[in-house]
């Protein structure tokens, strides 16, 4: 469509869309193709995407001809390949070599017809490793020009419009653009919660709540409420999760005055979904634990 990635960064190529989607269903990924679109004032049905609800077997010299067959009468300039998992069925994800043979088919096909290849592939479960080291099996980190690392901050889901906001950490390596670190914020709402046909309501955004040293932004033209600019002041002062009250008590002592629980309450919310804080909910009957969550930083280069 032309319109902004993410809805901020521009977009310099516009042109057809081939889409192999292996998981998630028909149904589901038209939803939300079309929930995407209506964020942005467009009909889905109207933009040049072509979905095929299989990923192709690339191992399969049948599939691999299928694909070239649809990028040369499309001409596209994207495909997207989603997952790796099930495109790479039948080769040995520990050996760099045989996962760069299956990756070597698709690259060829696009780059034939000038197309941009996205491969989408998962995470491993190691919590000790970040960004692109995190990427399941060999393969896919070598062969990338651009890696896209996005791991999830935080969520959190509204109690009464069951609107579920999620702040991602997107990680940017490799090829001619500078290595960085963003912030997305993306939420999602269903119109009628009960309903799973319901249409989706999407919207996605860069929070702007940061500083030029990739800190809460607390002056003057902070748009944050007197009592969240406290609140945040002193969540960051705590190293480890604190509960409200041990908030109100460092604020008090600093300040001279403490907050009332609802707006303690109220505040510290906004300041999650803003996701400048989280917390860890302890079970019924127990206190949240609130804490800070670490600014983005840029990656090194």
């Amino acid at each position: 469509s032309g319109t902004p990635w993410l809805g901020c960064i521009p977009i310099d190529t516009t042109g057809p869309v081939i889409l192999f989607a292996g998981e998630g269903g028909d149904g589901n990924i038209v939803r939300r193709i079309r929930a995407i679109a209506n964020s942005r004032q467009l009909h889905a049905e109207d933009l040049p995407i072509w979905v095929c609800t299989r990923a192709p077997h690339l191992t399969n010299l049948e599939h691999q001809a299928v694909l070239a067959y649809h990028v040369e009468q499309i001409q596209p300039a994207l495909v997207i390949l989603d997952p790796f998992y099930l495109a790479a069925r039948g080769a040995n994800s520990a050996d760099l070599y045989a996962m760069g043979a299956v990756l070597e088919a698709p690259q060829h096909i696009c780059q034939s017809a000038g197309a941009a290849l996205l491969v989408v592939t998962h995470y491993n479960r190691s919590r000790d490793l970040k960004g692109a080291a995190r990427l399941t099996g060999a393969g896919p980190a070598e062969w990338g020009r651009v890696l896209l690392s996005a791991a999830v901050i935080s969520r959190h889901s509204d109690p009464e419009t069951k609107a579920t906001t999620v702040l991602l950490e997107l990680e940017v390596a490799g090829g001619e653009v500078p290595d960085q670190t963003l912030r997305i914020r993306r939420t999602i709402a269903a119109d009628d919660p009960d309903d799973l046909d319901s249409p989706l309501n999407y919207h996605v955004d860069m929070p702007d709540d940061t500083s030029d040293d990739g800190g809460p932004t607390m002056g003057a033209g902070s748009s944050l409420s007197p009592a969240a600019v406290k609140l945040l002041e002193a969540v960051n002062a705590h190293d480890d999760p604190a509960t409200v009250a041990q908030l109100v008590d460092w604020i008090a002592a600093k300040h001279g005055h403490g907050l009332k629980r609802q707006t303690c309450s109220t505040n510290l919310n906004t300041l999650r979904i803003r996701g400048l804080v989280d917390y860890i909910d302890q079970g019924t009957g127990r206190e949240r634990l609130w804490l800070k969550i670490e600014p983005a930083t840029e990656a090194p280069a």
